[in-house]
């Protein structure tokens, strides 16, 4: 199958289950290439560690009553198979997911907090 046809079908997905959490009633959705939350970040970030799609796969998306009102947020991700399918890559961070992105970011923390008490 050609890549660019693959890749248009793997976008009307992606925008039609988008628009779909519109109608949604409950508070969790889930298909083969979105996964997501109503007002649940944490479970949505947690959920993306181990589908390492943290740093390419995540999006949030506020939902309306009837079209006008704001009444939440959708916070979503991918799952593997969907973000390929889009054309990203997965996180490089080995393991579970979540080990070597948490030490980088710890790091870079320190880092900064160390660089600030320096400049005067």
């Amino acid at each position: 199958m050609d890549a660019g046809l693959m890749l248009k079908a793997a976008s009307y997905a992606f925008d039609a289950a988008k628009k779909a959490f519109d109608n949604i009633p409950d508070c969790y959705f889930e298909n083969e290439e979105i996964i997501g939350w109503w007002n649940d970040k944490k479970a949505r970030d947690e959920r993306a560690l181990i589908e390492k799609t943290y740093e390419n796969g995540r999006f949030s998306r506020d939902h309306y009553t009837l079209g006008l009102m704001p009444n939440g947020t959708w916070y979503c991700c991918f799952t593997q198979a969907g973000l390929r399918a889009k054309g990203h890559l997965l996180d490089d961070s080995g393991g579970c997911g979540c080990g070597r992105w948490w030490r980088q970011r710890r790091l870079r923390k320190r880092q900064q907090k160390v660089s600030s008490k320096c400049v005067q």
